[in-house]
């Protein structure tokens, strides 16, 4: 391993830092990251949704469809409530 690499602690992922930063990198960028709770598009708030998916990145909860129906928003794994028409409730 070069002198200018990293290896992170958690997952061994290498990459190459600052020297003068090489102290602050202890974890890569993916091990870093965490679940979004909202997400915004173009000034409209979606809440993905944190769980398994079917094959059409539909949410799914035990096998069955979670907050089935169209979302306007065109995200296929929104829950936000005001965004899903259609569907059973």
């Amino acid at each position: 391993m070069d002198e200018n690499q990293v290896q992170c602690r958690k997952c061994g992922f290498i990459w190459v830092v600052v020297p003068k930063k090489k102290h602050l990198a202890q974890y890569c960028a993916s091990c870093r990251a965490k679940p979004a709770k909202m997400v915004k598009y173009n000034g409209e708030i979606c809440v993905p949704f944190h769980g398994k998916f079917d094959r059409f990145d539909r949410p799914i909860v035990d096998g069955v469809l979670f907050m089935p129906g169209d979302r306007i928003c065109g995200h296929s794994d929104c829950v936000a409530a005001s965004h899903i028409v259609g569907g059973s409730k």
